[in-house]
């Protein structure tokens, strides 16, 4: 099928962008890189009656490293991002869960705040943004801007945190600190499909202490998850692998409450690998973290 009919904009500038947004119906869409949005369109299951091409604004194509946060423009392109020492410097675990997002066709055109702001069930930069605690950057017609963290943005499947005439100019994360790891595990049911479950793990260990903890799944929920009991576990437990066991099993538990059955998987699937996935990505993160611990062998 082809697209149902649309008036087609495409500015050549960010004020340019607001400015056509502030104006457009509602329904509106903006295109980047058009990796979601356009096949939507040719199904017809969506029917945008304005399309604003934000791809002529170039100012919107940066990263940049600034009082100790990256910030990704919202033209920056998944390949780009994967590429980025600045960004495997500041926070490799975008970097890790970029690799598992598609293929590299795909991750050519795509943009990162693209895929932030679809928010598709089963998409893994979601869990990454809610696990390194994220915020968005959106901007209106008349100099108006405000911030939004991703516990916020991310209310809904689809990134309802966007209001009408608003444009996702940038997403900012912090740096990660000396003593902090990160791991990344995702089960699909092919490659380059979205994820059954994937889970995004940070961990802060000092001193054989874990300072700080934070877990995300995707695909378990029509959002990303923040497994915020498990996280209380960790943090000021001893970094051994039985609190991280531990740990794994009650963030799959947690991060399951709404765990969903498909074409490709069932909740009981979803729900029976999420321990262990978790379980990967949390001694991963040790592991990056400068920790010597190994997973213990069946578990």
């Amino acid at each position: 099928m082809k697209p149902a009919s649309f008036d087609y904009s495409a500015p050549a500038s960010k004020d340019g962008i607001l400015r056509a947004l502030a104006g457009a119906p509602e329904g509106t869409r903006v295109l980047a890189g058009g990796q979601s949005l356009v096949p939507l369109m040719n199904a017809r299951q969506m029917r945008p009656p304005v399309i604003v091409d934000i791809n002529s604004a170039p100012e919107l194509a940066s990263i940049t490293v600034e009082g100790g946060r990256l910030r990704i423009g919202a033209l920056v392109r998944m390949s780009q991002g994967e590429s980025s020492p600045q960004v495997q410097a500041c926070c490799p675990l975008i970097t890790e869960a970029l690799r598992w997002v598609a293929n590299p066709q795909v991750r050519n055109r795509a943009t990162i705040v693209g895929n932030l702001v679809h928010a598709a069930r089963g998409s893994e930069m979601p869990a990454v943004a809610l696990a390194l605690d994220a915020e968005f950057t959106l901007e209106s017609d008349g100099g108006r801007s405000r911030s939004c963290t991703a516990r916020e943005f991310f209310r809904s499947e689809g990134g309802s945190g966007c209001g009408a005439g608003e444009l996702v100019t940038a997403v900012t994360f912090p740096c990660q600190p000396t003593g902090c790891g990160s791991g990344f595990a995702e089960a699909q049911r092919r490659s380059s499909h979205y994820a059954l479950l994937a889970v995004a793990a940070v961990l802060l260990i000092d001193s054989g202490t874990i300072r700080e903890g934070r877990l995300s799944l995707a695909g378990a929920a029509p959002g990303p998850v923040r497994c915020q009991s498990a996280e209380q576990l960790l943090v000021g437990s001893p970094a051994s692998a039985e609190i991280l066991m531990q740990a794994a099993a009650l963030a799959g538990r947690e991060g399951t409450t709404l765990a969903y059955g498909d074409l490709h998987a069932t909740a009981e699937y979803r729900r029976a690998v999420a321990p262990e996935l978790v379980a990967r990505a949390l001694f991963s993160a040790a592991r990056s973290a400068g920790s010597d611990l190994l997973q213990p062998q069946g578990g």
